[in-house]
């Protein structure tokens, strides 16, 4: 992460590196391995853009799109950050705040409630021990094949800072992320493997319309890394 980064960010990096220190090797994340996340950091060098995906058959649709650019290192703190918000759930979600120009999303709110895992069963909650990620070189679609019942899949909402979606799109600048707790695993190990050597330069989360890899109502999420035909090298160059 550059020197540059929010210190709150810098330093809860700095409190997770041991835990990713050889990523080559199977990583068990527990409550205890990983800090709590910052209430609110700031981030210069995530843009996120956004836009429709539309599918055309013998019926017509359309989804909400975003388009994430980021550097590997970026995709890890993102992994870490949706972890620890897993491992240490509280009322208030994470705030990160994206103060790149460039970017279309100005806010990601971690928001992950208890309640969320326990969907279907009145009263009945779960809370996460461990998960062992074992660093795989990311494919283009890499949760198109995961046997989970879709609710579970990663859900990601564009909305707004009311969580009150009108008519006016500009508006629609908050996105909330990332459902279930097997949503939010699922999501920040596609962002760990982001990082291992030899992976797709871009990857794919797309409704059931598509390939899969979201919930049912999700925004669909593309990554594009360095090396990717939508990355912008030059939004990069002078980013804190």
């Amino acid at each position: 992460m550059n020197a540059r980064s929010d210190a709150a960010l810098h330093a809860f990096l700095e409190a997770t590196a041991h835990v990713v220190a050889e990523p080559e090797r199977k990583v068990v994340f527990t409550r205890d391995a990983i800090p709590p996340p910052p209430s609110r950091v700031a981030l210069g060098r995530l843009v996120i853009l956004r836009g429709h995906h539309a599918y055309h058959g013998y019926t017509q649709s359309q989804c909400d799109a975003l388009h994430l650019l980021a550097e590997r290192e970026t995709c890890r703190a993102l992994g870490l950050l949706l972890l620890a918000r897993l491992f240490h759930p509280s009322g208030t979600p994470a705030r990160i705040e994206l103060t790149h120009p460039a970017s279309e999303v100005r806010a990601l709110l971690l928001d992950y409630d208890l309640a969320l895992s326990g969907r279907g069963v009145l009263g009945y909650r779960t809370r996460i021990e461990s998960w062992s990620w074992w660093p795989c070189a990311s494919e283009r679609y890499p949760v198109s094949d995961q046997r989970v019942w879709p609710e579970m899949l990663p859900a990601l909402s564009l909305t707004n800072e009311a969580d009150c979606i009108g008519d006016d799109w500009s508006r629609r600048d908050v996105v909330r992320c990332a459902g279930t707790d097997t949503g939010n695993v699922l999501l920040a190990r596609v962002l760990l493997d982001a990082c291992v050597a030899g992976g797709s330069p871009e990857i794919h989360l797309e409704s059931a319309l598509g390939f899969g890899g979201v919930a049912p109502g999700s925004a669909e999420l593309s990554i594009w890394l360095p090396g990717s035909v939508r990355w912008r090298e030059e939004w990069f160059v002078d980013a804190p």
